[in-house]
């Protein structure tokens, strides 16, 4: 009896089955990690950029101000020798490292207040803001300890 090599076709069929199953119940779960771990990587460049202005106040014996803009977006910026009497004078930072940060629009975010500012003595405005999305919530204060930055996930 002469046996072909391969596959019959119900073979087939059943391996592709199986296989779109596995897959269909594998993306959701991998969306929903994705969705969650964006989120996270967005908040902890947001608290880079907070001690990265902390750090340049202290260095450059300024005053560094994020600013946000009550819906999704937060910019530094630093203050302008060239102020106006006793008005700061803030002039946007150009740097790689203190690109515009923006938020997506699924994300929401609440900021007690629309400036944050670092001062040249190491000191922060206290500060709270909370980001979240509909699966995970996070805050980021400098409330706690004086002069820190910290990210704490909510519940």
């Amino acid at each position: 009896m002469i046996r072909n090599k391969g596959f019959t076709l119900l073979e087939v069929i059943l391996t592709f089955v199986i296989l779109t199953i596995i897959i269909g119940i594998a993306i959701p779960n991998f969306s929903r990690s994705f969705y969650g771990f964006s989120l996270t990587q967005k908040v902890r460049q947001l608290t880079y950029l907070m001690n990265y202005a902390q750090m340049q106040a202290i260095k450059k014996k300024k005053i560094y101000a994020l600013d946000f803009d009550g819906y999704r977006t937060f910019q530094l910026k630093e203050s302008d020798p060239q102020g106006l009497g006793n008005k700061e004078v803030y002039g946007v930072v150009k740097s790689r490292f203190a690109r515009p940060l923006v938020f997506p629009d699924n994300v929401d975010v609440k900021c007690d207040q629309t400036r944050v500012e670092f001062y040249p003595n190491g000191t922060i405005m206290p500060v709270t803001m909370h980001i979240k999305n509909n699966k995970q919530s996070l805050t980021i204060s400098t409330r706690h300890q004086r002069n820190v930055v910290h990210l704490m996930e909510s519940k």
